[in-house]
């Protein structure tokens, strides 16, 4: 049958305790210091994890803020050149207006230069054919008043 020893019982129990001991002290407090380590290791992987993150979107935040002041400035810069495109464009037209009117004024001017030297040349020429005529009538005329008439046209009088 079973019987039960104090003294075993006892003797059991203390070496229990006894190698309860010696495994928390060679076995369980290394094992407690390797796993806060280890938690040390974890939780200073989040807070770095966490930092970088922050960080991240710091400079995710600047760099759109860069990229939007970029297109402001594309913006601006496209603006300008299309205002001194304009101006530009303003500038030439008026410039080959300006030549535009010169050609013509000049053209203008050749021209009537032109009309008063031929009205010049079919003057001279005209008076000439009077002469011409003018000579054959006195010639062929006796009186002395058909003369005097003739004079009196070639000095311009009436």
């Amino acid at each position: 049958m079973l019987s039960i020893d104090f003294w075993n019982i006892l003797f059991t129990v203390i070496n229990l305790l006894i190698f309860f001991l010696i495994i928390k002290f060679f076995l369980l407090k290394p094992i407690k210091n390797i796993m806060d380590k280890r938690q040390q290791m974890i939780q200073d992987d989040f807070d770095s994890a966490a930092k970088t993150k922050k960080e991240a979107e710091q400079l995710k935040d600047e760099y759109e803020g860069n990229i939007q002041s970029a297109k402001e400035e594309a913006a601006k810069i496209t603006d300008t050149a299309k205002k001194n495109a304009a101006k530009q464009r303003e500038n030439l037209l008026e410039t080959a207006n300006e030549e535009a009117r010169n050609i013509v004024e000049k053209a203008q001017k050749n021209a009537q230069a032109e009309y008063d030297k031929t009205i010049s040349k079919l003057e001279s020429e005209i008076a000439g054919l009077a002469l011409v005529a003018a000579t054959k009538v006195v010639k062929n005329s006796t009186s002395e008043e058909d003369v005097s008439d003739f004079d009196k046209f070639l000095n311009g009088e009436d």
